[in-house]
């Protein structure tokens, strides 16, 4: 790609569909280990009110599931670093090429700051404290003593 002049379009649309295939393979994988034993049903029916109360009740519980992963005024930030970002590349010009160039670096950058401060820390009812709310760490020699 730096052969072939580095900031072209067609580049940055490649940069582009490789991290966004980064992140699908990254949510697929992610949504196949937590939902390894769900299983679909075979039957199947033409209602079409039931139709509609399955999706909407799955609308509900992704609209639910997206409100408590992320910390949205963080989201909100990163994808306001990324429209400066955008912005910036299309303001680029040969003249002006290395102020909206130094300008995108630090934008995208600071989208990804955001955007990875924006992931919630969901704690599963398996690893919570107990209900004092203390815990005791064990203690485990990784050495083998002499006897």
């Amino acid at each position: 790609m730096a052969v072939t002049n580095a900031t072209r379009s067609s580049n940055v649309v490649l940069v582009m569909v490789i991290g966004a295939l980064g992140l699908l393979i990254g949510w697929v994988i992610e949504l196949s280990t937590k939902y390894r034993s769900l299983s679909f049903s075979v039957r199947f029916s033409l209602d079409f009110s039931q139709i509609l109360q399955v999706i909407k009740r799955w609308i509900c519980n992704l609209i639910g599931t997206l409100l408590r992963r992320y910390h949205w005024p963080f989201a909100l930030a990163g994808f306001s670093a990324l429209s400066l970002a955008i912005l910036s590349r299309t303001l680029e010009t040969s003249e002006n090429y290395w102020f909206w160039h130094s300008f995108w670096h630090i934008s995208i950058y600071t989208s990804s700051f955001f955007f990875l401060c924006s992931k919630a820390n969901i704690v599963d009812s398996e690893s919570q404290l107990p209900e004092n709310g203390n815990y005791e760490l064990t203690h485990q020699d990784s050495l083998p003593r002499a006897g």
